[in-house]
């Protein structure tokens, strides 16, 4: 678990994954392998920031298939991370949570699928306040990308969705 004291802010800015093997750029700032569990934030935490991290697959958080990745509360900032590939903020192919608190996703892109967020298993959107403004995909999903054989649940809270494009075109 990553949190930071009350009224306190932790910043990740201008990270960058670098590997000789392109597979092995993902997460510029978090890296979660295979079965692994991290949360960001929780009841009591201040302000943490992702900010113009890069990576091939998820500019500033990629986790591994059968991991499980949740924003739980706190204020939860993405701004201008970069995916070369998936993932302009977070790429996984595990599972991904929004739970409760602020989660802001502002001007990250990714070179094809999922401008803030890509999924290939669950993402859910549960309570809090989730917005995704500005971030740009080069194919599909301009905020969010789920392939087809993962689910996205939004249970309550407030989600807002503003001038995102995919492949250049308006897009959520």
């Amino acid at each position: 678990t990553l949190k930071a004291a009350d009224g306190a802010t932790l910043n990740f800015t201008g990270m960058k994954a670098l590997s000789a093997i392109p597979e092995s750029n993902s997460g510029g700032a978090v890296y979660v392998a295979s079965g692994g569990v991290f949360t960001l934030g929780g009841p009591g935490s201040g302000a943490i920031n992702f900010t113009a991290n890069q990576a091939s697959n998820g500019g500033a958080i990629f986790g591994a298939y059968t991991s499980s990745l949740t924003l739980a509360g706190g204020a939860n900032s993405f701004i201008n991370n970069q995916g070369r590939d998936i993932g302009g903020a977070i790429a996984s192919f595990g599972n991904v949570t929004l739970s409760g608190g602020v989660s802001s996703f502002t001007g990250n892109s990714s070179g094809t699928n999922g401008g803030a967020i890509y999924s290939t298993n669950t993402i859910t959107l549960s309570g809090g306040t989730n917005s995704f403004t500005g971030n740009s995909a080069g194919s599909d999903g301009g905020a969010i990308y789920v392939n087809n054989s993962a689910t996205l649940t939004a249970n309550g809270g407030d989600i807002t969705f503003r001038g995102n494009t995919a492949g250049g075109q308006p897009n959520a």
